[in-house]
Parts: structure tokens; C-alpha cells; sequence
């Protein structure tokens, strides 16, 4: 058994009170109100881009570009008059390159602390129920404006 399995042995974490233990928490991180608190977590993610030390792989590299150039094709698509069959190949590419920009990131979640990759996951999964309730969204607002430029009552 190592010295860490032991020690928390020694010091046991509560599980069932909802605050943390006044030992995890850490007195340089100061508690924020939600909206101040996703500008600082913004700031924190731009600065580490910045600082350039940490080193990102090529293929990280490649489909955050791929996710852009895709993204421009699906802009493309809506304003270049081309038959319908030919707008979809830039949104079937677009979902492919996305879910491998998903799926080379989510290895990191296993080098993450249990409470960490709990976080993450359920941000992980309120991103997608806030992706598929906004797809909902703009498709029934261009249902709604296309049945009512048609003569349509909705």
C-alpha cells in the first residue's frame, strides 16, 4: 500500500455533506459568484493558450483546424446556392470532425482526480443536452418562420 492510500486512510474525506472539508479547500483559490466565475475560468483558459507552456500535439493541432475549416464550409453552404444533396456533405463533415476533436480529448479524463473527472463529465454532458436543446431551438424558430413566409398558421 502506498504512502497516499494510507494517509487518506489516516484522514478520511467525507462523502455524504455536500461542502468539502475545510482541509481540501484551497485558501489561493477564492470562491466566486457563477457569472464572475466563468470570466475568470475564460481568462485562466486564454492565458494558458498563451503562455505556451504547455505543448500541444500535432494532431490536436490539426482537428482544432479541421473543426474551423469545417465550420467555414457549413457557412459557405448556407449562403453559395448549390443543390441540397451538396450542403450536407459540409455538415456530415463537420460532425465527423467534431466527434474526432471529442474523441482525441477524452483520454485526459483518465489522468484526472475522480472529483475532477466528475466535474468534467457532467460538463461534458450539460455542453451536449445544451447543444441538442439549441439545434431543437433553431430548427423549430426555421420551422416557424418558413411555414409562416409560405402562408402557414403555426
Amino acid at each position: 500500500m502506498s504512502d497516499q492510500d494510507s494517509s487518506s486512510e489516516a484522514n478520511p474525506k467525507p462523502i455524504s455533506s455536500k461542502m468539502p472539508a475545510s482541509s481540501d479547500i484551497d485558501p489561493s483559490v477564492p470562491r466566486r459568484i457563477n457569472v464572475a466565475n466563468v470570466f475568470h475560468a475564460y481568462r485562466y483558459v486564454v492565458e494558458s493558450f498563451n503562455s505556451g507552456s504547455v505543448k500541444q500535439r500535432f494532431s490536436d493541432s490539426v482537428t482544432l483546424g479541421l473543426v474551423f475549416l469545417c465550420i467555414t464550409s457549413l457557412i459557405l453552404a448556407i449562403f453559395v446556392p448549390v443543390p441540397p444533396f451538396i450542403k450536407i456533405c459540409p455538415l456530415f463533415l463537420t460532425w465527423a470532425a467534431v466527434i474526432s476533436y471529442i474523441v482525441n480529448r477524452l483520454g485526459i479524463l483518465t489522468s484526472l482526480s475522480p472529483r475532477q473527472a466528475i466535474l468534467v463529465g457532467e460538463i461534458i454532458m450539460a455542453s451536449f443536452w445544451m447543444g441538442v436543446i439549441s439545434a431543437m431551438l433553431i430548427t423549430l424558430i426555421c420551422f416557424h418562420i418558413a411555414t409562416n413566409q409560405y402562408g402557414g398558421v403555426l
